[in-house]
């Protein structure tokens, strides 16, 4: 006669809401029958459970902390143990390269494997380990045998404890390594089949002689305990799409995001929190404990988001809860199919920007001209030919900047000018030296289109010592090219000059930099300055390796009353105020 859980005991401590007790009763019942829906009361208590931190002074106290939390043996202390699995690990630093360098850089990591070893299988264990490998976070370039030392112990742990929840999640990733190295992804596709099929067995097991279970009784008690519900119906997974696609059918509206979220939400999927919480920054309702609560969520689960698209990608940037900006890596990334199935990849269609990196053009074109790349607004050409295709497509872009990675003729500039398929442009922005700008200065003094682009701007293809070509460029601002809203030097993103006509004729200035040296050449050279505002990039906080007597030297042709600054600057030139 086949044994026989009573789940009697752990309902009345789920009534009587003694959770740590409860956490044990689970954890006991899980063990004897391996069933998900018991994993699945595991998880839930656990989420109740109020578990001391583990702290330490420095690394090597933080980590003979955590042994000794584990060697306690608790099921109440799995959270705050697997929450800081690679947090603060102890090692002797050594070059990556030499064999065996992976036991010695990362003996403390070991050492916490060897911990969760010779604890109690728990089914927390195997999700953290899973998501582990999904993020492999350590992805040095060692040999094979050094990756397996990394990540043997995880794997061999995941297959024993045999989470039958994780079997289609371990088997997709055995088809689909997230990791960059290829080393890693080598290791990964070979070492991954082994525990399909280990956790296999164990569900084979079961079916036949497993220990039995009230299972009405354990979702009830899931249920009460506001546990999961990992296969959503059909109808619900439909009202997912429908709403996805509402957002990239506007994704300047906050409002279908919102809704889609709070779905998310209702089914614990950690989306839902991402939007939340971006949501309100970007209407300035949380600040920076919200910020990087947003970005430990997509540091932890954006790869199984985005499955393929992880692959080929980095730099990925999440605002408003969706995927917003990234970069390619390298064409060896990824094979042909994964680089094909990542540019459909549905998530590209709330992209607003795509940085070419160090993929070819074929790869980036894939991406730009991608049905699914619906909403982008900022975009880079990098060909002439490339700039024809986008200036012949029929439906219209959204795009609003668009960028000229190379000196344009008067071919190109002609295609931009009578294109209908850039309705929305208001920035142009071309590649430029100082021996092809003043042609290009022409060419767009006779653009039609001129008076509707809010900027026009120049972006150095090279640095060069002639900076009156650009003083001069800027200058135009009140001039010739007036008929602008403003005139850009546009460096790359992070060191820009904008001039604008001011209400007395002369310029107003907007530099954009953390380093001084930029503009420090051209600045002086402009005439007529009414206003100038210093400001640091997005993301900058500091200036980089400036001096408050060289600043002011340089800002010295500027009525000083017409400066204004942001903190960061204000922070430089406060010993010469």
């Amino acid at each position: 006669m086949e044994p026989r859980i009573d789940l009697a005991v752990l309902a009345g401590l789920v009534a009587r809401d003694d959770t740590v007790a409860a956490l044990d009763e689970a954890l006991a019942a899980w063990r004897s029958a391996r069933a998900g829906v018991l994993a699945d009361i595991v998880e839930a208590l656990s989420s109740r459970v109020e578990v001391t931190p583990i702290s330490g002074a420095d690394a090597s106290a933080f980590h003979a902390a955590w042994l000794a939390r584990a060697a306690r043996g608790r099921g109440a202390d799995a959270g705050a143990l697997l929450s800081t699995l690679m947090r603060s690990l102890p090692g002797e630093q050594r070059r990556f390269w030499e064999p065996g360098t992976a036991a010695v850089r990362y003996a403390s990591l070991l050492e916490r494997y060897a911990a969760l070893h010779a604890r109690a299988d728990d089914p927390r264990t195997a999700r953290r380990l899973l998501t582990l490998l999904e993020q492999t976070p350590i992805t040095g370039g060692w040999l094979p045998e050094d990756t397996s030392t990394v990540y043997d112990p995880a794997v061999g742990l995941l297959a024993r404890i045999a989470d039958e929840r994780l079997v289609d999640d371990v088997r997709r990733l055995a088809a689909r390594p997230m990791a960059r190295a290829q080393v890693v992804r080598a290791y990964l596709a070979s070492a991954l089949p082994d525990v399909v099929a280990a956790t296999q067995a164990g569900i084979d097991t079961r079916a036949g002689a497993g220990a039995a279970f009230d299972a009405d009784l354990a979702a009830r008690i899931l249920a009460d305990l506001g546990g999961p519900t990992h296969k959503a119906p059909r109808a619900a997974l439909e009202d997912e799409h429908a709403l996805f696609a509402e957002v990239c059918r506007d994704p300047d509206d906050d409002g279908p995001r919102a809704v889609l979220g709070d779905l998310w939400t209702e089914r614990g999927d950690p989306r839902g929190e991402l939007v939340s919480l971006q949501l309100a920054l970007a209407h300035g309702r949380a600040g920076d404990a919200e910020d990087k609560q947003a970005r430990a969520i997509v540091r932890a689960h954006d790869k199984a988001w985005l499955g393929d698209l992880a692959l080929v990608t980095k730099s990925r940037v999440f605002s408003r809860g969706f995927l917003d900006a990234f970069e390619l890596l390298q064409n060896s990334a990824a094979d042909a199919e994964v680089w094909e199935n990542a540019a459909r990849h549905p998530g590209l269609g709330t992209v607003r920007e795509i940085t070419k990196g160090k993929a070819n053009e074929t790869h980036y074109r894939r991406f730009v001209f991608s049905p699914a790349a619906s909403a982008l607004r900022s975009l880079v050409v990098i060909s002439k030919g490339m700039l024809a295709d986008v200036c012949a497509r029929e439906a219209p872009w959204p795009i609003a900047r668009l960028t000229l990675a190379f000196a344009p003729d008067k071919k190109s500039m002609d295609l931009v000018d009578r294109t209908a398929s850039l309705p929305c442009l208001s920035e142009l922005v071309v590649g430029t030296t100082a021996a092809t700008l003043p042609k290009v200065t022409s060419m767009f003094e006779r653009l039609e289109r001129l008076p509707s682009l809010d900027t026009v701007g120049v972006r150095p293809l090279r640095w060069y010592d002639e900076t009156q070509a650009l003083a001069a460029w800027l200058d135009a601002a009140r001039g010739s090219l007036s008929r602008a809203g403003s005139v850009l030097v546009d460096a790359d993103h992070q060191r820009t000059v904008r001039a604008r006509k001011g209400p007395r004729g002369g310029l107003v200035i907007e530099l954009t930099t953390a380093h001084l040296h930029f503009g420090r050449e051209f600045l002086p050279l402009l005439r007529d300055v009414e206003a100038l505002s210093l400001s640091l990039p997005d993301g900058v906080d500091v200036m980089l390796g400036q001096d408050a007597d060289d600043a002011w030297r340089t800002l010295s042709a500027v009525d000083r009353a017409a400066v204004t600054m942001d903190a960061g600057w204000r922070a430089l030139l406060a010993p010469g105020t």
